[in-house]
């Protein structure tokens, strides 16, 4: 499944690009990629809506990592 395979892209390109300011989630992420490409290669997508959130949550984390100003630092 195309978007399957896109969200996947994503997620790892996300769990890339918040490595720039925290490592706190990475190996969380990475565990969890990793199943989600088990059932990619197992053609199971029966788990999407759960890809899209959490895809969904981790762009929202790190527009909002990347929005901090700090002021007084």
């Amino acid at each position: 499944m195309k978007e399957y395979k896109n969200l996947i892209r994503e997620y790892q390109s996300i769990q890339d690009d918040l490595l720039n300011y925290t490592q706190e989630f990475h190996d969380g992420m990475l565990f969890d990629i990793d199943g989600y490409i088990d059932r990619l290669y197992d053609e199971d997508y029966s788990d999407i809506d759960k890809l899209r959130n959490q895809v969904k949550s981790f762009r929202l984390i790190l527009e909002g990592l990347k929005n901090i100003k700090y002021v007084f630092c």
